[in-house]
């Protein structure tokens, strides 16, 4: 049995303030792919993760994201598929004078009321902190519940931002170079983490990095955008080292002579 993709773009252009980002980007994330989005600082990565989050509509071309077009979408459906995707951003957007449990809760906002939210948020009933325990325990986390995420360090807050995520109880999940301020060995095991999550909760992973080496080791697949256009899109084993001298060269740079 043949299943959808979990993201699908076609021929998608994207122009803010009339520049255009996103150039004829075509592309299709499956079920179960563990997916890396490589390009130098300015590529438009950032740009098309938000794209294939239902967050940015696209000047022109398709959009599909589990199975549905967010924008022919109700703004109470488009709520609904927001809900079920789960985002981890680069700053990890977390508010650091609440404890960390609250900061998890918070990934539920969008399948609830202000009302219910703001009693989630207050008078948590004893079955929700477990929830709550449980996703962080994913994490390695568990015993932080009461933390206020201000005592963090990076590292735990950025574990914080993917068990918030996680407690959406999402069906997509997407991360904005998670690993962009952390040192090499920390970097595996944030990649680690991700992957093993999403294979634990059979989620299809789509990433952005910086680092060839990382992708390689821990995604199926890698597209390389240049410029807010896919360069080449490949199974990570494929990639060789002139596609990477293509995909980074600076401005004027001449290609290594082969």
């Amino acid at each position: 049995m043949s299943f959808p993709p979990a993201c699908a773009l076609g021929e998608v252009g994207l122009k803010i303030d009339g520049r255009p980002i996103l150039e004829a980007v075509s592309l299709q994330v499956g079920p179960m792919e563990r997916v890396a989005i490589l390009g130098p600082s300015g590529a438009g990565k950032t740009t098309l993760l938000r794209v294939l989050g239902a967050s940015l509509a696209p000047s022109q071309g398709t959009v599909q994201v589990l199975d549905k077009n967010p924008w022919q979408l109700k703004s109470n459906h488009l709520r609904d598929l927001r809900s079920q995707i789960g985002f981890v951003p680069q700053d990890y957007a977390l508010v650091p004078n609440l404890r960390v449990w609250q900061n998890v809760a918070a990934g539920r906002l969008g399948r609830t009321g202000g009302l219910s939210h703001l009693r989630r948020m207050t008078l948590p009933r004893a079955q929700e902190l477990r929830d709550l325990h449980g996703v962080l325990e994913q994490v390695g986390m568990g015993d932080l519940l009461f933390a206020t995420t201000s005592t963090l360090s990076g590292g735990e807050q950025q574990r914080v931002a993917i068990a918030r995520s996680l407690y959406q109880e999402p069906a997509l999940l997407l991360a904005d170079e998670p690993v962009a301020s952390v040192d090499p060995a920390r970097a595996e095991q944030v990649m680690a983490l991700l992957v093993r999550l999403a294979d634990e909760n059979r989620l299809p992973l789509v990433v952005s990095l910086h680092d060839v080496a990382l992708a390689k080791r821990h995604t199926d697949r890698v597209i390389g955008l240049r410029g807010g256009r896919v360069l080449f899109d490949l199974p990570s084993k494929d990639l060789a080292a002139h596609k990477c001298e293509k995909l980074y060269a600076l401005p004027g740079q001449k290609e290594t002579p082969r």
